[in-house]
């Protein structure tokens, strides 16, 4: 834990972020010298430094700390955009990202609503076992990549899901057109996040492909499509997706990848 605890402050220091102290013995983030809400509210920013860091390390955050994380999560919307990017991008790629983005979906849903309608949305279908966000930070948790678009792919790829939610006679949700929905979605937050257009466009771009099939016989076709970087990036979506579906339906749909792999590569 001390080495630990001195990458989390070199880390607290980079970010210009006083005012939090990491328990040596316990591992637990906590504010240092003032009640934590008066923490949070003489810096906003700090709402997301906190999250970022405990994404990337494998501490705990204060009990106190915790709350007023929630309390004040409002106050984010004061915070300029690009500050709030500049947190989001390394939180989404944090080795410890599940547990964040779990129970703190409702603080990033100031800057993304739709995280907040996903939270408890019941998709009503063999394909799934957990709700609508449960499933994505899941996905993000389960990828193998860091690349940052895939990660921001993977927060937008199913938001476009609620709006999207029909139910026929037998009671099964289906989610007709919800990646198109995902990708204006993905196209909306991330301009008012200030993200690049071309970064905006790649993005939108994989959220709205992410359920397309990929036959072994059409490999060339993609690769030609979209390029070798950004198709490698949409198996990379389409694959933490599907291992965070239910596990019963997996193992199709990750043979169906594999074939795809398998052409590409002798395509290449």
């Amino acid at each position: 834990m001390p080495e630990l605890a001195d990458d989390l402050r070199q880390e607290l220091a980079r970010l210009k972020t006083p005012g939090f102290a990491i328990d040596l013995d316990s591992g637990v983030l906590r504010a240092a010298e003032q009640p934590s809400e008066d923490c949070l509210r003489a810096d906003p920013l700090r709402i997301m430094r906190v999250l970022r860091c405990t994404a990337t390390y494998p501490i705990a955050i204060e009990g106190s700390l915790a709350l007023a994380l929630h309390a004040q999560r409002g106050r984010l919307a004061m915070v300029p955009p690009t500050a709030v990017r500049d947190q989001l991008v390394p939180l989404l790629g944090g080795a410890c990202v599940l547990d964040v983005l779990l129970e703190y979906g409702d603080v990033l849903a100031i800057w993304v609503p739709e995280i907040g309608v996903a939270q408890g949305f019941d998709q009503r279908t063999p394909w799934h076992v957990y709700d609508v966000w449960e499933h994505t930070a899941r996905a993000l948790a389960l990828a193998g990549s860091i690349d940052p678009l895939v990660r921001l792919a993977l927060l937008f790829h199913d938001l476009g899901k609620p709006a999207a939610f029909s139910q026929d006679a037998t009671g099964q949700g289906h989610y007709f057109g919800h990646p198109r929905l995902g990708g204006q979605i993905a196209t909306r937050r991330m301009q008012a996040l200030r993200f690049a257009p071309d970064c905006t466009a790649q993005v939108a771009e994989l959220v709205a492909l992410h359920l397309e099939a990929l036959p072994p016989e059409q490999a060339e076709r993609w690769l030609f499509r979209l390029g070798a970087d950004q198709l490698r990036r949409l198996l990379e979506v389409k694959h933490a997706d599907v291992l965070a579906h239910s596990p019963a339906t997996q193992a199709a749909r990750l043979a169906e990848l594999a074939a795809f792999e398998e052409a590409l590569a002798a395509a290449g």
